[in-house]
């Protein structure tokens, strides 16, 4: 009623602009502008509207869709904005990261564009865009930065031989160079092909301490967009000559030379040597050598990483079962030939997932074709932890944790200087010995697999058939959260089993993306969601994600309308669901002799087989155990003595340390081995017999000769001792 006296009192003209001020807030709540990711009124601005048929009419304006959705940290990827048009007079802006500005464009076919710029980091970045030249930025958006070496090679410039590219210049390496890349991704007649370096200013762990990556000069001008470019290298001239490593850049020559972040396709960051001094080119190995002693002088005054990195595994098993903390090195990979260029002689390498906690160092685990870790104090091809992890950490861009570029500025430039460059690797191996596996603790290992049948961490097995949503692992630790969500098995009749199956799990530590994973319509696929919005896998396999139950601390997607009312609505556990608790084996069943045959003595695949009446589930069942089985047994402990050294002016054989290993030594011609000619590591981590020692045959002769000269005296003495007490 007061609403209403206050209209009547007012003059018309002063209702008038009350009723359109009234009318622009009710549009305003049922729009997505600015209002992606909420509720917005009567409608909805989340990802889950769609499927729930619920979006405010402008939802995709707002809230963008992508292509492509992803590409390199490095910038220059022009993505599409779809499912929206835009008027060709509007001046498009986008933002990244809220700091980070570049120009958009729209097409012939009023299609909005944007242009991903250098990031210095790797992830999910949002971006914002503005169709007023920089205005009002209303429409949101997500944008996948990815290491370098992740992207797509059709996205990538190729360099041909890229041997001789890092090799220039060294003995019997020179000529021409080439190029490649795919035209068609740059709406460019003629491009520029340009050098830009990377280098890390300030002073080192401190706040000046600065990632930079600049445009130096360009190799070629207004270039043909054909594809390919060949050029016959020239030493640079100062400062250029000082930036070391780099990447090459092809962009529209319509661009100034080195312009930022404009659309244009990179190398690989690489070893600039054939753009290096003239002093490289006449004595590559002592310009390197100089250059591997000024670096082992600045790592000496480098705080120490080595002490708080993770351990490597003992074990090739170890290292490809441990997957929660160690992920195959794409560097050298037994499943894809076992290429390990920087590591000759092993066969599989596997890289620490997490940097480490104060000094964002790496660890890099190598092992040969028996299943042994390689060690550096062995073999050139042993495992080398990083100064900066080659994949990056939070925060980013901050040296040294930028992905790729910082790891190759301290770890890999660095190699080339004391290992491939010139023979002083030892320099190299005092700063990146590698760790072995002494104090190397295994995970535990559980599974949740079928009906669904639960093995704990402590091997506690139990059979689980509620029906509902669930905490599986809670823990203060981390603020881990594991949530399950079951639902009934459907039978080859379509009725429901008296069993459950996993349907979903949901998964947060602390306040990181919340990860879901669940099964679809289709059989054997899965869906990934990252906060409720569904990923797609078609551009990238590698993402880097930051990072009985209620509503209020559900983690899962409810985006159907049965989701909705089998479990957002409805109770948590469903108490009138009755599962079965246990299977009589009906000799007469005709399914009975097929699920022996399957399953043998196997409990899990028997329970399973029965009751869902269907051979394929007691098979998955069946084969998870298994795997189970198999993954407890790779990461059974393994025992180590820790590295033996050689005698000095000797060898040993044999590089393994774990228990039951046997190491053998010898001498040099010339010496002879004093203390254990072979020591065995014994089960309580220690090493039998003596330390080995290599003694010169005239040293040992004069020793031998001085010993036996005392002996005479000694006894002569004694006889002399004798022969007097007996006169006496």
């Amino acid at each position: 009623m007061k609403g209403k006296a206050v209209l009547e009192g007012c003059s018309p003209v002063v209702a008038i602009v009350l009723i359109v001020w009234f009318s622009q807030l009710s549009a305003a709540q049922n729009s997505c502008e600015s209002h992606c990711g909420q509720l917005s009124g009567d409608c909805s601005c989340q990802p889950t509207c769609e499927s729930l048929k619920e979006c405010c009419a402008d939802y995709r304006q707002f809230c963008l869709q992508i292509s492509p959705h992803s590409g390199t940290l490095l910038g220059g990827a022009d993505f599409i904005i779809l499912n929206t048009t835009f008027d060709p007079a509007s001046e498009l802006v986008c933002r990244f990261n809220s700091e980070i500005d570049t120009k958009g464009y729209v097409d012939n076919g009023n299609r909005g564009h944007c242009v991903s710029p250098l990031l210095y980091e790797s992830g999910w970045i949002p971006f914002v865009v503005s169709s007023d030249n920089g205005t009002t930025f209303n429409r949101h958006g997500t944008w996948l930065a990815v290491h370098h070496s992740k992207v797509s090679t059709e996205f990538q410039i190729t360099l041909h031989n890229a041997t001789e590219w890092q090799y220039y210049g060294t003995p019997n390496t020179g000529g021409s160079l080439t190029m490649s890349w795919d035209a068609s991704l740059l709406t460019a007649v003629t491009v520029n092909v340009e050098l830009w370096g990377y280098r890390e200013t300030g002073e080192a762990y401190s706040d000046s301490w600065n990632p930079e990556l600049r445009f130096l000069y360009s190799l070629g001008k207004a270039v043909p967009n054909n594809g390919s470019f060949t050029f016959v290298p020239h030493c640079a001239e100062k400062p250029f000559s000082d930036w070391e490593i780099g990447a090459l850049r092809v962009s529209s020559s319509m661009n100034d030379e080195g312009a930022r972040d404009v659309a244009a396709l990179w190398t690989g960051v690489h070893a600039l040597a054939w753009h290096l001094e003239e002093k490289f080119r006449k004595d590559s190995a002592s310009w390197a050598y100089d250059k591997c002693i000024s670096w082992h002088e600045t790592e000496q005054k480098l705080p120490d990483f080595l002490s708080e990195i993770a351990d490597c595994p003992c074990t090739l098993a170890q290292s490809r079962a441990d997957t929660g903390r160690f992920h195959t090195d794409y560097g050298c990979d037994i499943e894809k030939g076992s290429v390990c260029t920087y590591h000759p002689g092993a066969v599989h390498c596997v890289r620490a997932i997490q940097a480490s906690p104060k000094y964002g160092a790496g660890q890099q685990c190598c092992y040969d074709h028996t299943g042994a870790q390689i060690l550096t104090a062995d073999s050139i091809g042993g495992s080398t932890p990083d100064r900066g992890h080659d994949w990056g950490s939070p925060p980013y861009r901050k040296p040294p944790r930028v992905p790729e570029v910082s790891h190759w500025l301290y770890d890999v430039i660095t190699f080339y200087y004391c290992c491939l460059w010139s023979d002083n690797c030892h320099y190299y191996f005092t700063h990146r010995p590698s760790s072995d596996c002494r104090t190397y603790r295994p995970p535990r290992v559980g599974v949740v697999f079928g009906d669904p049948h639960f093995i704990t961490l402590d091997g506690s097995t139990y059979t689980f058939n509620g029906k509902g949503e669930y905490y599986l692992l809670n823990t203060t630790y981390k603020a881990l959260t594991v949530q399950v969500r079951t639902e009934p098995v459907s039978l080859e009749n379509g009725s429901l089993a008296k069993a459950t199956r996993l349907s979903a799990v949901a998964m947060q530590e602390s306040d990181s993306d919340v990860i879901e994973v669940r099964t679809t319509s289709l059989p054997d696929h899965l869906e990934v969601l990252r906060n409720q919005q569904v990923l797609s896998f078609s551009e990238q396999s590698w993402m880097d994600l930051r990072g009985a139950i209620s509503n209020e601390t559900s983690l899962f997607t409810y985006d159907t309308t049965d989701l909705l009312n089998t479990y957002f609505y409805a109770e948590k556990h469903d108490p009138a669901f009755v599962p079965v608790y246990s299977v009589i084996e009906n000799t007469d069943d005709p399914l009975y002799g097929e699920m022996s045959k399957l399953c043998g003595q196997d409990p899990f695949c028997k329970f399973d087989t029965m009751t869902t009446k269907n051979l394929a589930m007691g098979n998955a069942t069946k084969i998870s155990f298994q795997s189970h089985v198999s993954l407890v047994k790779d990461l059974e402990p393994v025992l180590s003595c820790g590295w033996l050294a050689p005698p000095t002016k000797g060898k040993k054989e044999g590089t393994t340390y774990l228990a039951g290993s046997t190491v053998k030594f010898t001498c040099n011609k010339g010496y002879v081995l004093t203390g254990s000619a072979e020591r065995t590591c014994l089960s309580t981590g220690m090493w039998s017999g003596d330390a080995p020692h290599c003694v010169s045959d005239n040293i040992l002769g004069i020793v031998l000769g001085s010993v036996g000269g005392a002996l005479a005296l000694i006894i002569m003495i004694f006889m002399i001792y004798r022969h007097s007490r007996k006169q006496q």
